[in-house]
């Protein structure tokens, strides 16, 4: 009979499950927490891992499998776009990917992903998630404390929607909330799988407000990255009587159904049980030890990722056979026409290597016109960096108005386009941002706006269409000058023309 330890902590304590696996299920046997807020925040982080130690070895817990939850807010998640590969080859793309588009993954740092369902044939959409080495130092030296072994590494809210998913019946669009000390995890869940999550900050004796707000969000991000569909219900994690009258304040502010999950009663466990008072804060460890009960590998698993696979096919040791045999039949017959005709293979020889010489002129002929292409692209290209610094610097302010998504696509011709799509608090406001857009080099259209009556904040729904012009022809001709004929460095600089008075601070517009 397998005994289970489910474990996460963070600067106030660590919470902890235990249970065994009993008729191919888990049955729950103790849930209790370490407080050690009174330890200073700088103290070494040894001695929390004694404290937690101390109280495992209380409570007879020590040898278990270790089972540790992480926090949203210490991993980094992105939603990649990939090509249809076949599963042995997906690992190595999402990787090559992820170094591309991740801040802070190195080269054997610990990534995971899940292919996320989108109906797609076109392209596969992963959900990936990178954890700093430094974090699982962390759970190495804390279980090394405790004397144990880390079997799974996995982030907290994903752990506690399969908990929840398991549970429930619903295979809609839905939102998870888990209300912890400071913050909070909204995850969005589509057919029972968890495809977005953030953490937000959640501060004061009040959070109905600033929860709908992030909760509104959320739903926003959803629809603009999954397709529009209708979020159908939100629900809370934890007791009734700990959540007080919180479910009934957000149903008034988001007019929604606001539901409500116990963590506990989605496990079964002995009559010595004594259940924790913030249940809402255990639904990770259960959905942890509950997975481990059944079976059912975790959605993301920084110990265990995803890595390609060897496929074994004995029809890969028929051909070696095979060609083992042509090989030597092969020799044998090079051998005995060598000897025959000599002087016709070193004539055919050095006519092949005539041939690929000539292949290798062509090669390095094409290659040195792409070049020439790609030179004259880059100098034409727009600079991206500049274009959205001069967003950020004409748009209208947060309060008038939302950029829910924004695409910036060069011109194979030269320039660019930009694409903002969002939200504004009247039509006038997107009529007096496109005139800010706009000017010589900038080129504004709109499709207009519509009313979103599902928003109560910033309700019309904008697009707009940017088209940058590329730089002046002669500017090309000489930046392609610049780049195919660098200057001598021992050549002395140019004098400067008297008769040029302008002032560098009067240049074009892309200067400032």
């Amino acid at each position: 009979m397998a005994r289970l330890l489910a474990v996460e902590w963070d600067a106030r304590g660590a919470r902890v499950a235990t249970g065994r696996v009993s008729g191919g299920d888990l049955v729950l046997e103790a849930a209790w927490s370490v407080d050690w807020h009174d330890l200073a925040a700088g103290e070494e982080p040894g001695a929390r891992f004694a404290r937690l130690a101390d109280s495992l070895a209380a409570r007879g817990a020590g040898r278990s499998e270790w089972l540790v939850a992480i926090p949203r807010g210490r991993a980094e998640l992105r939603v990649l776009q990939t090509p249809p590969v076949p599963d042995n080859e997906l690992p190595e793309l999402v990787r090559f990917q992820a170094m591309r588009q991740f801040a802070s993954l190195s080269e054997e740092g610990p990534l995971d992903f899940v292919r996320l369902e989108n109906g797609q044939r076109s392209q596969f959409q992963i959900l990936a998630a990178s954890l700093p080495p430094s974090v699982l130092d962390e759970v190495r030296r804390c279980a090394a404390a405790c004397h144990a072994t880390p079997e799974r590494v996995v982030l907290r809210p994903f752990a506690s929607a399969s908990l929840f998913s398991r549970h429930t019946a619903r295979r809609g669009s839905e939102l998870l909330v888990e209300l912890n000390a400071e913050e909070a995890d909204v995850t969005v869940l589509i057919g029972g799988q968890a495809v977005l999550v953030r953490s937000v900050r959640i501060a004061g004796d009040q959070p109905a407000r600033p929860l709908a707000v992030e909760i509104r969000r959320t739903i926003a991000a959803a629809q603009n990255q999954f397709g529009d569909q209708p979020m159908e219900s939100v629900t809370l994690v934890g007791a009734v009587n700990e959540l007080g009258t919180l479910p009934d304040e957000l149903r008034q502010a988001l007019e929604m159904t606001v539901d409500v999950f116990d963590p506990f009663d989605a496990v079964r466990w002995e009559s010595t049980v004594t259940l924790p008072e913030q249940r809402g804060g255990y639904a990770a460890l259960l959905g942890l030890l509950q997975d481990e009960a059944l079976g059912n590998a975790p959605t993301l698993d920084f110990l265990h990722p995803r890595r390609r696979t060897q496929a074994v096919d004995r029809r890969l040791r028929y051909a070696t056979f095979g060609g083992l045999a042509a090989v030597c039949a092969g020799l044998l017959a090079i051998m005995l026409w060598v000897y025959l005709r000599g002087y016709d293979a070193r004539i055919a020889a050095l006519q092949d290597e005539a041939q690929d010489l000539d292949q290798q002129v062509q090669i390095a002929r094409k290659l040195e016109d792409d070049v020439r292409e790609i030179d004259r692209f880059v100098v034409g290209d727009v600079n991206w960096l500049d274009e959205m610094y001069l967003l950020s610097e004409r748009l209208p302010p947060s309060e008038d108005a939302l950029v829910a998504s924004a695409s910036f696509n060069s011109i194979p011709t030269g320039g660019g386009q930009i694409l903002l799509e969002g939200f504004v608090r009247e039509p006038s406001v997107i009529r007096d941002m496109e005139n800010d857009l706009r000017d010589e080099r900038r080129k504004v259209t709109g499709s207009g706006s519509q009313l979103d009556e599902r928003r109560t904040e910033l309700p019309w729904q904008f697009r707009e269409t940017i088209v940058v012009a590329p730089p002046d022809l002669e500017e090309m001709v000489y930046a392609i000058m610049d780049a195919t004929n660098p200057p001598d460095p021992s050549d002395p600089p140019d004098p400067p023309d008297p008769s040029d008075s302008s002032d560098l601070s009067d240049s074009s517009d892309l200067s400032d």
